[in-house]
């Protein structure tokens, strides 16, 4: 689905893409996630199998973490899709119960 993106949006992906580290800090619901996750999604997208992408992100609740952890699976998997599976990708969380 086209989405039209918020200036906030597009300056951080296109700074992300750019190769800058970004950070972005604005309100609840006003689309952070899809710009961090686009950027991401787009780097594995141009480097389906031969490099890769790596990306590291910081969640301040172990609530969001989990719950931005299954968004980014899904996102990942219908991208691999698109690519005959060729793209490997593993995600987790990390936290102070983690063994």
């Amino acid at each position: 689905q086209d989405r039209l993106l918020y200036k906030h949006q597009a300056l951080a992906l296109k700074a992300a893409l750019d190769g800058n580290h970004v950070v972005l800090a604005t309100g609840t619901a006003s689309g952070k996630s899809l710009a961090y996750k686009a950027a991401t999604l787009e780097s594995a997208h141009k480097n389906p199998v031969n490099h890769g992408c790596l990306a590291l992100y910081l969640f301040p609740t172990k609530a969001l973490a989990q719950d931005q952890l299954g968004h980014l699976r899904s996102d990942f998997d219908r991208l691999a899709e698109k690519f005959d599976n060729n793209i490997l990708f593993s995600a987790a969380t990390l936290d102070g119960d983690t063994g």
